[in-house]
């Protein structure tokens, strides 16, 4: 989907969210997000990881953090039209801020304020881009076939995903004073 680096304060980090190909063979719809530190001299640390999967047969959009935790969110959450500065008004929806969602996020072990911005950015993302996917596939076709076709807008939607992701990271990292 995308792979995103960054550079704040002198310090270089990368983001990459990615559907997992295996889990597409079998007809499931997984993504794998990371966040890391991109150290020259190898002291990076440990990326911040997260797992999100369409579960349920479509029902629900699963977060699960490195340490297993899950917090599910409903495929059927009302998102505003996607045109515009839509960021502000999808996070309220989702609930981000006040939800158990943002309480995994906070949960993902990062040491570092902007990795912590970064998965949370990434994941967050990730959910509202995998609702909206999700609504545009045929309700008549099997769950594998919609996982597919899900993967598949994600893909095409790269560039618009990427896009809110570094307005929500931008957020987050003035916020966190970082």
């Amino acid at each position: 989907m995308f792979v995103q680096k960054l550079a704040i304060n002198g310090v270089e980090y990368q983001t990459t969210a990615q559907v997992n190909r295996d889990a597409l063979e079998v007809g499931r719809l997984q993504l794998d997000l990371r966040a890391e530190r991109l150290d020259p001299d190898g002291e990076g640390g440990r990326p911040a990881v997260a797992t999100i999967e369409l579960g349920d047969g479509g029902a629900e959009v699963v977060v699960r953090g490195e340490n297993g935790d899950t917090r599910t969110v409903s495929t059927e959450t009302a998102l505003p039209a996607d045109d515009g500065d839509v960021v502000a008004a999808e996070d309220e929806a989702l609930g981000h801020g006040t939800g158990a969602l943002e309480d995994l996020l906070d949960a993902i072990p990062s040491g570092d304020p902007v990795l912590g911005c970064l998965i949370k950015g990434a994941a967050v993302t990730t959910v509202i881009e995998v609702i909206r996917c999700r609504a545009q596939t045929d309700p008549g076709r099997s769950f594998p076939e919609r996982a597919r076709a899900v993967a598949d807008c994600l893909k095409s939607r790269g560039w618009r995903i990427a896009w809110k992701f570094l307005l929500r990271v931008g957020k987050c990292v003035v916020r966190a004073g970082a």
